[in-house]
């Protein structure tokens, strides 16, 4: 009787184990937690920034916390890809201009409070990314 609880015990523990390693990959810690806040003077339409669709954003208005799994930086500001409509003009990101490379960087840990701002550059409208 005691052999068979020890049996089965162990075939439940092999269970486990197996079932551990099969849905590890499934379950990604993301260690990187960023909220944005809308500082354009504009709501901002079909908002997406470093691939995160967020939608719509009210002027003043702020994310919960994201998670990423990195965050890219240029010389310590944000270099994430972000780009919205604002009055339904598509507007892009002003870090498509952060061509030199020498600064970049990554991270894969932190938290961290952006604001986005509107630039106006030769007559064309960009979001800009800013630490607070």
């Amino acid at each position: 009787m005691q052999q068979k609880r020890y049996l089965h015990n162990a075939i439940l523990l092999c269970f486990i184990a197996v079932l551990g390693l099969v849905l590890a990959p499934c379950s990604k810690i993301y260690k990187v937690k960023v909220k944005y806040v809308n500082k354009t003077g504009s709501d901002l339409k079909g908002l997406v920034i470093g691939g995160k669709r967020i939608g719509k954003l009210d002027n003043n208005a702020e994310t919960k916390y994201l998670a990423y799994n990195a965050y890219h930086f240029d010389s310590g500001l944000p270099d994430e890809a972000a780009e919205a409509k604002i009055d339904d003009q598509k507007v892009g990101s002003y870090s498509q201009f952060f061509w030199c490379g020498t600064e970049k960087y990554k991270v894969e840990e932190g938290t961290f409070e952006i604001q986005i701002q509107k630039v106006v550059e030769q007559d064309k409208v960009y979001l800009y990314l800013a630490k607070m």
